[in-house]
């Protein structure tokens, strides 16, 4: 940052002293006779008055960025320890755990507060993100933040019973409300067939003020069937790793 600012300044020194010997130089050789000298300058002054409010803002910028790109590294690195150690105490390989941060935030004015992700950290591309708005009471992580603690699905028998989201609005309404997690039809099709497991562990300020959570799933084609094992995210380790991220994720919260 420190030599980006000298390369910066020298920068703007040299538009400035090409500026000074141009007009010089078109003084001395008389080509501007008959004219004002203020007209003169402005003429040579103007553009590196505009090259130096130019690089001024990069510096700004790169000042303001700087301290942000800090933050989101601390974050991408805490959620891509959290994968690796996980996979370590599952079955699970690294390919099939995810881990993502979720953040109370409020859309706008006059609007519900709902959780927005701000890290995720997988190692292929699927499955994509859901477009669904998480609010309070909605899905793993808005029950984790009605509830204020850590919530824990095996969805695994859940998938054999909705393969990729087939349901219909007949059977929906017969679906328990701790599966149903406030889903609307729509969203649960989206859903249901496409986790395995998950679970949201809160993250919280030094008073204890939810913040939001981390959240830790495996797709259904990475987990066991129901028949042949308990589910691995529910073990104590599991949850202690995720609880850490959380603290980590807690602290950058507050201090960013």
């Amino acid at each position: 940052m420190a030599r980006k600012s000298i390369v910066t300044l020298r920068t703007v020194a040299a538009a400035l002293a090409v500026g000074g010997a141009s007009g010089a130089a078109t003084q001395q050789a008389g080509l501007w006779n008959g004219h004002p000298h203020w007209a003169l300058w402005t003429c040579i002054g103007l553009p590196a008055t505009v090259a130096v409010g130019e690089q001024v803002r990069l510096i700004r910028a790169e000042t303001r960025r700087g301290p942000l790109a800090q933050r989101q590294e601390a974050i991408d690195r805490a959620l891509n320890d959290a994968v690796l150690q996980i996979s370590d105490l599952t079955n699970y390989s690294k390919w099939g755990v995810g881990v993502s941060a979720w953040e109370v935030r409020r859309a706008g004015r006059n609007r519900p507060e709902r959780l927005e992700r701000f890290g995720r950290r997988r190692f292929t591309d699927r499955p994509t993100p859901s477009e669904i708005t998480w609010t309070r009471g909605k899905g793993v992580i808005g029950t984790c933040w009605q509830e204020q603690d850590e919530v824990h699905r095996d969805l695994r028998a859940a998938c054999t019973r909705y393969p990729n989201g087939s349901v219909t609005p007949e059977k929906f309404k017969s679906v328990r409300p701790d599966l149903k997690l406030g889903m609307t039809l729509e969203e649960f099709r989206m859903m249901i067939g496409k986790y395995g497991e998950v679970l949201a562990v809160p993250i919280k300020n030094r008073n204890g003020k939810f913040l939001g959570c981390v959240a830790v799933d495996v797709p259904i084609e990475y987990c066991v069937l129901p028949t042949a094992g308990t589910a691995q995210l529910e073990r104590v380790q599991v949850k202690q790793v995720a609880a850490a991220t959380a603290a980590i994720l807690g602290r950058i919260l507050e201090d960013g």
